[in-house]
């Protein structure tokens, strides 16, 4: 089970590393690339939340509700954007300025997956037959 959320994160710190990446190609004024780079981590992003979640059912917790997934996918586009700010900054500026935008990143991954966590403290309930 714990090999879920290790997943989880690794796939999590991937797409950080992917946006970053397209936010160096954006700066190298290569759009059309940095867009193809960006692709990658809506999947992986995605994949992270999913495991994260198999893990939560498996624990007896209850499935996000709609809103509160869309609310983790609007905080998922803000650290995305701050992750391709960075590579923005670490191409046209010094990776120095970058690093600290790396690291402003990860709270508001944190914050999505909270999110999807504080109300799924209840047990779910099996269906009666």
């Amino acid at each position: 089970m714990i090999g879920q959320l290790v997943g989880a994160a690794a796939l999590i710190l991937l797409s950080g590393a992917f946006m970053v990446w397209a936010g160096y190609a954006f700066a190298d004024g290569r759009i059309a690339k940095g867009l193809w780079i960006a692709t990658p981590p809506g999947f992986t992003i995605e994949t992270a939340f999913l495991l994260i979640r198999r893990h939560d059912q498996q624990m007896g917790r209850s499935a996000p509700s709609l809103s509160i997934r869309l609310s983790q996918e609007g905080v998922v586009l803000l650290a995305g954007g701050v992750m391709v700010l960075a590579g923005y900054a670490g191409a046209d500026w010094s990776w120095f300025v970058a690093s600290p935008l790396i690291l402003l990143g990860l709270p508001p991954i944190a914050v999505a997956i909270w999110l999807g966590r504080r109300d799924s403290d209840t047990a779910v309930r099996p269906q009666p037959a």
